[in-house]
């Protein structure tokens, strides 16, 4: 489970060689469309399935191997037109620790239109590259220290250009998560920091004093995160997903004091480390 891969310098970021996503699943929800339009959409997952296959956003770094589940729930389709103005609501996950939700997406569709990768806006694309953005520079920031940095400006570069399109609504508040994804340094550190302690159990040959070491690495970076960055989702779907773990390695290597100071830093998971203490 080693995740601490050397990255090569970001050269020719946009050709396309490798994969990026390897597994996609897309799902749509019909019940608001009349009947005589859903022929319309009926390529509309594949073709959101097949580019997200195909794009890669930086060919120089390993396969990512990537699992995105993606569902819309539409809202509004016209009801003529080659090209037509869809409305719908969008939901993108990992169902580990990524997960996105937004409401009242536009963009203009034609069936069966063949996407591919651009920094040119596109009301479509640039929203699946918005996201897909996000998930690439999560899983790298787990590899080594802040090495999505790439990724999220990248995806802060597409909300610039989502406000000043005329598809701007929903492209303030993607530019303002963007941000502070990208300004929580703190969160981002420990977080890799956590995913490297979990290399070093998984790894043959590590003894038990280094194991403690860089949990307590972890704890003491964790433990630097301002308490405001614990009211994203983006921090508290982490903990969510890893506060069982982080709780049952604290009380394997008997970081009591640490485990206990956990239930106050992140408290939305304080029974599970209340849990452990009960041991």
């Amino acid at each position: 489970m080693n995740k601490i891969r050397k990255i090569l310098p970001i050269i020719g970021l946009y050709s396309f060689i490798f994969t990026q996503f390897s597994l996609v699943e897309v799902d749509m929800d019909l019940t608001q469309i009349r009947d005589s339009d859903k022929q319309f959409l009926k390529s509309l997952p594949e073709d959101i399935k097949s580019y997200y296959e195909n794009v890669v956003y930086n060919s120089d770094s390993e396969d990512l191997e990537l699992e995105i589940y993606i569902k819309l729930i539409l809202e509004n389709v016209p009801r003529t037109g080659n090209e037509r103005l869809i409305t719908t609501q969008l939901i993108l996950t990992n169902h580990i620790d990524q997960s996105y939700y937004t409401k009242s997406v536009s963009f203009n569709y034609s069936s069966g239109v063949n996407l591919s990768y651009s920094l040119n806006f596109h009301s479509l694309r640039s929203i699946l590259d918005y996201y897909g953005l996000l998930f690439v520079g999560s899983e790298l920031d787990i590899w080594s220290e802040l090495s999505g940095e790439i990724y999220f400006i990248l995806a802060d570069e597409i909300a610039n250009s989502g406000q000043e399109s005329s598809f701007s609504e929903g492209w303030d508040s993607r530019k303002q998560y963007i941000e502070d994804i990208i300004d929580f340094k703190e969160f981002r550190k420990s977080k890799f920091l956590f995913f490297q302690a979990l290399d070093l159990i998984y790894l043959e040959g590590t003894d038990f004093i280094d194991q403690k070491k860089i949990f307590t690495e972890f704890y003491n970076m964790s433990i630097e995160i301002p308490d405001y960055m614990f009211e994203s989702k983006y921090v508290r779907n982490f903990y969510k997903a890893y506060s069982e773990e982080i709780a049952k390695y604290f009380y394997q290597f008997n970081l009591i004091n640490e485990l206990q100071e956990f239930q106050f830093l992140d408290t939305e998971n304080k029974d599970v480390y209340k849990k452990y203490l009960g041991n």
